[in-house]
């Protein structure tokens, strides 16, 4: 059996079993599922065959085999969500071994892929990969966890020094979404020479400048958990109103913080009619493009979409000081950065910005053509030559056996 084209073998078309929690995207999933639905759909479109299995919430996800997501089976698996208990996004699902057994003899993959050292589903693609001798490729999606919630980063490392250490020896292949990642996977025990940097992309033709509201509207756009950093910017827009900046606030996205953070909003009489919490919205990308500004105070993240959509919608962005960060945002140039947690930082940075179109217009100039250099179609192209390149590996050692 040899790859033919990246996508086809001598016995038909190249058959991937994907494995993701929360999948299809929705408003209870985050960066790592956007990845997977983006690579995974452009995938089946050159060719591929892609059957993803997926853990979600109960009543959440489509029924097991009933769902094709833009040319892609999923096989959903319920799981209890218990990110409101863990302030984390964790989701745990009976049965999923089982059920990932059974979906793979009747599709007979060539080879796995999973995303994320910290998905249910990908323990069970690591041990099905060691159980039927099927490749495995996993794209690795976060870079750091030093800065993260005391209890958070400690459950963590003992996860990524245990269950993740388990799934990196497993893998044949693991794909960082940046450089950042790619060192932290290393840290954790990788083969260096399993480890390839595959960017994540943005999609310049949705993701469009449109014409900034008045007065300024600061967009934050993600889950509503601790590690992303929502109650931050919530304090630094009280200081910054507080300070005189005429400003509207937009928190895009749904979480167990939310009932916290409205509460701490409506406590403050300078922000009831400032700051707006629209849910999850499919729609991002309208959004965007009337805000004057992204703010991301995240504690840890990989390559975030996020950043890279407001670069392409010509909003400015504010993001916190760390590696991940660093490689999309030049401080003063595509971006502005602020010290982890610092409201005092991100308030400086807000007023900032608040008062100075200019800089405001020269970010989001910088920012969007930093963006152009991301692309969905070359992230699916290295995607797809990685796991190619696995089933051609064992094919000859198959017949190199035989």
């Amino acid at each position: 059996m040899t790859a033919v084209g990246g996508s086809a073998t001598a016995a038909g078309p190249l058959r991937v079993l994907g494995f993701c929690d929360h999948f299809p995207p929705s408003s209870t999933g985050g960066g790592a599922e956007r990845v997977a639905a983006e690579t995974w759909s452009r995938l089946a479109a050159d060719g591929f065959e892609v059957v993803v299995l997926a853990a979600n919430p109960p009543n959440r996800g489509p029924r097991a085999g009933s769902a094709d997501c833009n040319g892609v089976q999923v096989v959903s698996v319920p799981g209890l969500d218990l990110s409101a208990v863990t302030g984390a996004q964790v989701l745990v699902a009976r049965g999923l071994l089982r059920r990932a057994r059974e979906v793979a003899e009747e599709f007979a993959p060539h080879v796995l892929h999973a995303h994320s050292l910290h998905f249910q589903t990908t323990v069970a693609a690591a041990r099905l990969a060691r159980g039927r001798g099927v490749p495995l490729a996993t794209t690795v999606h976060v870079a750091g966890i030093a800065d993260l919630p005391l209890a958070v980063r400690s459950a963590t490392a003992l996860w990524e020094r245990t269950v993740g250490r388990f799934v990196i020896q497993r893998s044949d292949a693991l794909l960082a979404v940046s450089e950042s990642v790619a060192e932290h996977a290393i840290r954790r025990g990788a083969r260096p020479d399993a480890v390839q940097v595959v960017p994540n992309g943005v999609d310049v033709a949705r993701f469009v400048p449109g014409e900034p509201a008045a007065p300024p509207v600061i967009a934050f756009v993600g889950r509503l958990i601790a590690n992303k950093g929502p109650d931050v910017l919530v304090r630094a827009t009280s200081q910054a109103v507080r300070a005189g900046a005429d400003l509207r606030v937009e928190i895009i996205g749904d979480g167990p913080m939310r009932p916290a953070l409205e509460a701490m909003v409506a406590k403050d009489p300078l922000l009831a009619d400032r700051v707006t919490f629209t849910g999850f919205d499919p729609d991002v990308a309208s959004r965007l493009a009337t805000a004057s500004v992204l703010v991301r105070p995240s504690t840890t993240e990989g390559m975030p979409l996020a950043v890279l959509e407001a670069m392409a919608a010509g909003t400015a962005v504010v993001a916190t000081d760390i590696a991940p960060n660093r490689e999309l945002i030049s401080h003063g140039i595509t971006g502005l950065l602020f010290p982890v947690g610092e409201v005092g930082a991100l308030t400086r940075c807000l007023l900032r910005l608040v008062d100075d179109h200019g800089l405001r217009r020269s970010l989001a100039a910088a920012g969007r053509a930093k963006a152009a250099s991301h692309s969905w179609e070359v992230a699916t192209e290295r995607t797809g030559a990685a796991l190619a390149g696995l089933v051609a590996d064992a094919s000859r050692k198959t017949e190199v056996l035989v």
